[in-house]
Parts: C-alpha cells; sequence; structure tokens
C-alpha cells in the first residue's frame, strides 16, 4: 500500500483507543476541555490542531477529500478519548476487546483504506 494510513495501523489504533493508558493524552484532553471556554485559547489550539496533525494526517490519506476525512479521523479520536478517560465511559472501559473490530473498520471506513 503506498499511502503512509494501512489497514494494520488503523487496527493498532482501534485497540489502542479501546485499551491504552496514556496519561499525556488524557492530560491534553482535559487542558483542551478547560481552555475551550476561552476563544482565544481555542483558536489557538484549532490551529495547532489542523497545521500539526490534521495536515500531516492527510498528507498520509489516499483517495479524495483528505482534510476532511483526516478531521472525521481526529474527531474519532478525540470522542473515544474523552468518553473513556474523561467521562469513563463503562461500556468502553470494559471488556472492549469484542468493539475493537468495529472501531477499526469505522477507522478503515473513513480513512477510506482498500
Amino acid at each position: 500500500m503506498s499511502s503512509a494510513v494501512s489497514t494494520r495501523s488503523a487496527a493498532a489504533a482501534a485497540k489502542a483507543l479501546l485499551t491504552g493508558e496514556d496519561q499525556h493524552a488524557t492530560d491534553g484532553m482535559l487542558l483542551t476541555l478547560r481552555s475551550v471556554a476561552n476563544p482565544r485559547a481555542a483558536a489557538i489550539m484549532r490551529d495547532s490542531l489542523e497545521r500539526n496533525y490534521q495536515a500531516r494526517l492527510a498528507d498520509g490519506l489516499p483517495g479524495p477529500d483528505k482534510t476532511g476525512r483526516s478531521a472525521l479521523l481526529i474527531a474519532i479520536c478525540a470522542g473515544m478519548m474523552l468518553n473513556r478517560t474523561v467521562l469513563g465511559s463503562t461500556v468502553l472501559n470494559g471488556d472492549v476487546e469484542r468493539l475493537v473490530p468495529y472501531l477499526h473498520a469505522a477507522l478503515d471506513a473513513v480513512a477510506d483504506i482498500q
């Protein structure tokens, strides 16, 4: 596969989102939630996210609408992190191995991996 994003990396991302414990990522999510009420802080974070993560991810995606799809992938990941680590979803913190294939399929679909 010529794209930087592969079905293997989508599978690894799905598993990490459902089982991983990354305190740095949790701290970043909490900082974002505390700062988002400040319009200037939100603008700075949005610019950083779009420039540093969304653009690089888009560069590695195959097919059309790479920027839109990279934004969707980031939103899915952020939503998973929010629900698991901040809100403490009981389902997403329980027996999650059965959910990995579903999240993997969603990530593959948005990434347009064949």
